[in-house]
């Protein structure tokens, strides 16, 4: 199953005002967005968010922690991707740019699980391989020039592929 970023948003409303009145608060967002799916956690995504188009089957917790995931590797948040409180629209061009990055992770990921004699049993090649805390990705210059750059601000390292919950929960493809 192809995963890629998603758009995600709750029947109901978070009450939330205009997005240009105050600043995004990403960390009440989120704890509101729990709330509201209390009880349902375990659902498919696709039962508690509107336009989930990839991560079908997924469950809902499982979706959120995947998100903040994103947000912790590109060094971004929500609104980055998604409008706040209307997470199922698909007006940012960063969300079809994020849904494209993440089919090329997979056909990496793919492609180098086909191949032999690799030293991992499961590799893979995260977004942090690349983008390694901060929203441009690192390019194989910018690693060469400035080795110290490997490390970005979330502190994950190029490469780096640890427990499933390090990436919210969220498996690359198999």
């Amino acid at each position: 199953m192809r995963r890629a970023l998603i758009c995600v948003t709750l029947a109901g409303s978070l009450g939330m005002s205009n997005q240009a009145d105050r600043p995004f608060d990403q960390t009440k967002t989120l704890a509101q967005l729990r709330q509201q799916i209390a009880g349902k956690e375990q659902l498919p995504a696709e039962e508690v968010f509107r336009n989930i188009q990839d991560y079908k089957g997924v469950p809902a917790a499982s979706l959120l922690r995947g998100m903040e995931f994103y947000g912790r590797v590109l060094g971004v948040t929500c609104t980055h991707c998604h409008v706040a409180d209307q997470w199922e629209r698909d007006d940012k061009p960063a969300k079809q740019i994020t849904r494209e990055m993440s089919a090329m992770v997979d056909t990496i990921t793919s492609t180098l699980r086909k191949m032999r004699n690799l030293p991992s049993e499961r590799p893979g090649v995260p977004c942090a391989t690349c983008h390694r805390g901060q929203l441009k990705p690192a390019t194989a210059e910018s690693v060469v020039d400035r080795p110290e750059s490997v490390v970005g601000r979330s502190g994950l390292q190029t490469g780096t592929r640890r427990r499933p919950e390090d990436h919210g929960g969220l498996r690359t493809a198999s």
